[in-house]
């Protein structure tokens, strides 16, 4: 489905997460072997996987919405799937026009991964970046956004 997304490929993305989510919500045997996110279940765990597709087909606002939300149960439940998504929600921040709150939110990631960890949260920051790039042109914002970068590269 995130495949789909990244291609550009909104109706694939949409029917694969639909079929994911529903083999997930089948019960397993007891031989099987669990599926899915452990640390997220439910409305949460379709919510990130929805909005990870929407951000990668370069959707902003709704995805907020849709997460910003969700951020304090999620770190209760997982601080490691919180801080990917902390770093989703800056994606969808720039994605949306507002590169301060991304810039504020990817830098909250990479401080958290300092704590916990994650080559997945570092890879969602590296996107980030690179659509923060578009927005260098702005005063209030061209400085953070290039520290950002080399935070990156270092």
């Amino acid at each position: 489905m995130i495949s789909y997304a990244l291609a550009g490929q909104a109706d694939a993305s949409a029917r694969v997460l639909d079929e994911a989510m529903r083999l997930l919500s089948q019960p397993s045997r007891d031989d099987e072997v669990r599926l899915g996110q452990r640390s997220v279940v439910g409305d949460d765990l379709y919510a990130v996987y929805q909005t990870t597709c929407d951000i990668y087909l370069g959707l902003g606002t709704d995805v907020i919405d849709a997460l910003q939300p969700r951020l304090d149960g999620l770190a209760r439940s997982s601080p490691r799937t919180a801080m990917i998504s902390r770093a989703k929600l800056a994606h969808a921040y720039a994605n949306a026009g507002q590169p301060a709150d991304a810039v504020r939110l990817a830098w909250e990631t990479l401080d958290a991964h300092d704590q916990v960890g994650s080559h997945s949260a570092l890879t969602e920051v590296r996107r980030t970046s690179r659509v923060l790039r578009q927005w260098e042109v702005r005063a209030d914002v061209r400085g953070e956004i290039a520290d950002l970068a080399h935070r990156l590269s270092g």
